[in-house]
């Protein structure tokens, strides 16, 4: 993208529930064929490996796992890729016991901009300086005034209570991982109802999870394009 140039982009896998985190072990995913024998002898010669009752926590290269018995989480570490869609739906399916409230995709990146009058000006656009410079009674002592978070929500119009539901949550900030970068954020999330019937209730949040990821991605980089393209039109 003119302007622009993605340092980095991860994609993260939410399932929010009851799990049990010391099930979820390196010798655990080897086991049911989830990983190979490599990936599991890096894990358990990795030092900061975490496998407790309450708490566990790994990663290799391609994936990042970190399970408490509320939630289960698994992102793409340092390289995107869509191994980790089969990692977690495989994880989910043969967690039987397991309960899924709400399953998330989230989608984040950084955005380095050619120079600083570019990386400004989206701040500006989103968080006008003239409308917080009237409100703040900005004077010559304040030396900056820049915009460091904004969220949006988007949450549908629901008929019926009983009905699942899906929102979605963009972030814009000042990345703190990149110098002169926009890090942005899309978050989808979508809530099982309670009425939902809990036979073969782990193939469905498998499918969901799927279809989330699959349209997930080329939305996230629509929207994250969109927002740099509108916040930075005037810039010569």
């Amino acid at each position: 993208m003119i302007g622009f140039t993605q340092e980095k982009f991860v994609g993260q896998i939410v399932a929010k529930g009851k799990f049990s985190p010391s099930q979820v072990t390196p010798d655990w995913l080897q086991k049911y064929e989830l990983i190979g024998a490599e990936d599991r002898a890096k894990l358990i010669d990795d030092a900061s490996l975490v496998v407790t009752h309450r708490h566990s926590k790994y990663s290799v290269d391609w994936f990042s796992i970190d399970v408490i018995p509320e939630f289960l989480s698994i992102d793409t570490g340092n390289a995107f890729n869509d191994n980790v869609v089969d990692l977690i739906c495989g994880v989910i399916t043969l967690l039987h016991s397991s309960e899924v409230d709400t399953v998330a995709i989230n989608f984040h990146a950084h955005y380095k901009a050619s120079d600083e009058d570019l990386y400004n000006k989206i701040g500006h656009a989103i968080a006008p300086k003239d409308f917080w410079s009237r409100i703040l009674s900005v004077d010559e002592k304040v030396e900056k005034i820049g915009l460091r978070s904004m969220r949006m929500d988007i949450e549908p119009r629901v008929e019926n209570l009983g009905e699942d539901r899906m929102s979605r949550r963009i972030t814009v900030e000042a990345s703190n991982v990149v110098s002169n970068a926009i890090y942005l954020a899309l978050s989808v999330e979508y809530r099982f109802s309670d009425s939902k019937t809990r036979v073969g209730f782990s193939d469905m949040v498998v499918e969901k999870i799927r279809e989330l990821w699959g349209g997930g991605v080329d939305e996230s980089v629509q929207i994250f394009e969109d927002i740099l393209k509108q916040g930075s039109r005037d810039h010569v």
